[in-house]
């Protein structure tokens, strides 16, 4: 497990978040994590804990991931208009 500090510029004067690393601690998983078109954005502190089966289920309708992060999943289902998981 890995803090990793992130500030980000934003309309208002910054934005900080500190993301403990567990699922993937490559700096693929860094956040703030943009969705595949760049359109969403998101910072989260927490876990996903079926995000294999719907990351399963976003690969499936041809959705390509960049990294192992499970917050890449929600923005990537944001991104796509994906929300409608039996399971999310």
């Amino acid at each position: 497990m890995v803090p990793v500090p992130t500030a980000i510029r934003t309309a208002a004067p910054w934005s900080r978040h500190v993301r403990l690393a567990i699922i993937d601690l490559s700096p693929g998983g860094h956040q703030p994590l943009a969705g595949p078109d760049g359109a969403v954005w998101i910072t989260y502190n927490g876990e996903i804990f079926n995000y294999i089966e719907l990351r399963s289920e976003l690969a499936a309708r041809g959705h390509v991931f960049r990294s192992a992060s499970d917050t890449e999943v929600l923005a990537t289902a944001g991104s796509s208009g994906e929300r409608g998981s039996s399971r999310a």
